[in-house]
């Protein structure tokens, strides 16, 4: 089972970074835009997809409400693409891994400093 959602995770995340780049929103173009990870219920009746951004965060969020508002598009080409038994709705959520990491980072400098 666990191998299941593994290939249903990483084929929806696929296929998310293809409809994202061709959707013509103006707050998604000219933004770099990262799938960093899709969490899909053993149901599938719901993913998570984190979102990650080369951006301030006002501008992440911004990005992140435009694709949530986009579901229904997004969750009508993602039902063209994948032959699954259900496809789940889709909730965008800002990553912050990179952000995370980059404190971690700025500290550990400061410790070496002193």
């Amino acid at each position: 089972m666990k191998f299941r959602m593994e290939r249903i995770n990483l084929e929806i995340k696929n296929n998310l970074s293809e409809i994202i780049s061709n959707m013509n929103n103006s707050k998604l173009s000219n933004q770099f835009v990262t799938i960093a990870e899709v969490e899909t219920s053993p149901d599938l009746y719901s993913s998570k997809v984190s979102i990650s951004c080369l951006s301030d965060n006002k501008n992440c969020k911004e990005i992140v409400e435009a694709l949530n508002s986009s579901k229904g598009y997004i969750k009508r080409e993602l039902a063209k693409k994948i032959k699954i038994k259900r496809i789940p709705d889709i909730y965008f959520v800002e990553d912050y891994f990179e952000q995370h990491a980059q404190r971690i980072d700025d500290l550990l400098k400061q410790i070496n400093d002193n």
